[in-house]
C-alpha cells in the first residue's frame, strides 16, 4: 500500500479544517499508527477469514459527520489491520498489538485493565472456536483539536443469539456495580425480538468513555427499527419513516441484516456505566446495492442532510479530496444518530485502490 496517499489525504483534510497549525501531535501519532497497521503484508495465498469492515476486504474507510454545527468536523478514519490470508485469532492479535503500543505511547496505559476484561469476555480463545469466528477487530480514530479518540470495534457475528447477549451482559456488568439495571434488561429483551448482536464498539480517550452495542435487524423496516429502538427512536418516528421511505423508494426493500442499530452507553469518570441509552444510531449498509443504482446514493444523502437542515457544505469537499488522493470512492454506509430526534448523518466512504478479494 502506498502510504503517500494516506498522508496526502490527512494533510489535505486537516489543513482545510484546522489551518497551518494542524492537529496536535497525539493526532498525528494515532493516525500514523493506524496507517502503519496496514503497511505490513500479512496476506497469504488463501482466504482464512472473512472481512469484518467491508465485504470486499477494503481495509480503510473515511467518514464525514454532517451536523448542525458547521465548525465541528473531526478527522475520522476506520482501518482493519491484517489481510484476509490470516486467521481471525491472528488478526485479533495484530489489532491488539497496535492498540497496546498506542496506549503506551499516548500515556493511556490505565485503559489496558478494562480493555483486557472486555476482550476476554467477548472472544473465546480455544482453537476450535476461533476457527469459526468472523472478522476480528478493526480500529478507528476521531481527531480534532479538542479531542483525540481511539476506537475499537469487536465483531460478534458468531454463535447463537443467546450466547451473544450473554457476552454483552458480561461486558456491561464489568462496568456496573453488579447485575444489569432493570430498565437495561427490559431494553435488551425488547431489542432481541427484532435484532441480534453483531458488534461492540469502545471509545477510548485516556479511559473507556463509551460503549456501543451494535445489533443487526433481522427484517429491517420502519416498524422493526422503531420497536428495536425503544424510547430513543420512538420519539423520532417521523424521522425514521422518512429515512425508510427515501431509501426503499430508491433501492427497494432493505435486505436482511443490512441495517444495524447502535446503542450508546456512557461511562462516568469513575468508570461506571450509566444504564440509560444515551444515543441510538441507524447504520444502513450500501454494500449490497445493485451497481446500476449506486449513482443514486450521493443525491439521497444530500436530500437527507438538507431535509434536517444539517450542514451540507463540507460533504462535496470531502468527496473531492478522496477522489483527488485515491482516484475515486464508493459509499459504504449511511449512519443516522438520534438523541431525542435526529442529531447527525454520517457518510462512510471506502477509497479506490484497496480492494482485497
Amino acid at each position: 500500500m502506498a502510504d503517500e496517499r494516506f498522508r496526502k489525504f490527512f494533510d489535505r483534510r486537516t489543513s482545510e479544517l484546522y489551518g497551518e497549525d494542524g492537529l496536535p501531535e497525539n493526532c498525528h501519532l494515532l493516525h500514523r499508527a493506524l496507517i502503519n497497521s496496514l503497511m505490513n503484508d500479512f496476506q497469504g495465498k488463501a482466504k482464512l477469514r472473512r472481512a469484518s469492515m467491508c465485504l470486499d476486504g477494503t481495509p480503510v474507510v473515511y467518514s464525514l459527520k454532517s451536523t448542525r454545527n458547521a465548525d465541528v468536523v473531526p478527522f475520522r478514519m476506520l482501518v482493519e489491520p491484517g489481510g484476509l490470508g490470516i486467521t481471525v485469532l491472528e488478526q485479533i492479535n495484530i489489532s491488539l498489538r497496535v492498540v497496546d503500543e498506542l496506549l503506551h505511547k499516548l500515556g493511556w496505559e490505565f485503559v489496558l485493565h478494562d480493555l483486557n476484561a472486555v476482550i476476554s469476555r467477548v472472544f473465546p480463545w480455544d482453537a476450535d472456536t476461533t476457527r469459526k469466528l468472523w472478522g476480528g477487530i478493526w480500529l478507528g480514530c476521531d481527531l480534532s483539536k479538542d479531542d483525540v479518540q481511539l476506537r475499537l470495534y469487536l465483531n460478534l457475528r458468531y454463535d447463537e443469539a443467546l450466547c451473544r447477549w450473554q457476552r454483552l451482559a458480561d461486558v456491561l456488568t464489568w462496568f456496573s456495580e453488579g447485575a444489569l439495571a432493570a430498565q437495561l434488561k427490559m431494553s435488551f429483551e425488547q431489542i432481541s425480538l427484532y435484532a441480534i448482536p453483531v458488534g461492540l464498539g469502545l471509545v477510548i480517550s485516556e479511559q473507556i468513555h463509551a460503549i456501543r452495542l451494535y445489533v443487526g435487524v433481522q427484517h429491517p423496516n420502519h416498524e422493526s427499527m422503531l420497536k428495536a429502538g425503544i424510547n430513543k427512536l420512538h420519539g423520532s418516528e417521523r424521522d425514521v419513516g422518512f429515512v425508510c421511505r427515501s431509501f426503499t423508494d430508491a433501492f427497494g426493500p432493505f435486505i436482511q441484516q443490512s441495517v444495524t442499530l447502535g446503542y450508546d452507553f456512557i461511562l462516568d469518570k469513575g468508570r461506571l456505566m450509566q444504564p440509560e441509552i444515551k444515543r441510538t444510531k441507524i447504520d444502513i449498509s450500501c454494500q449490497l446495492i445493485k451497481r446500476d443504482k449506486l449513482y443514486l446514493l450521493i443525491p439521497l444523502i444530500i436530500d437527507l442532510v438538507r431535509y434536517w437542515n444539517l450542514d451540507d457544505q463540507k460533504l462535496n469537499g470531502f468527496l473531492e479530496d478522496i477522489t483527488e488522493c485515491f482516484g475515486g470512492f464508493e459509499i459504504e454506509f449511511i449512519s443516522l444518530g438520534f438523541v431525542e430526534g435526529l442529531e447527525h448523518i454520517t457518510t462512510y466512504v471506502k477509497p479506490h485502490g484497496f480492494k482485497n478479494t
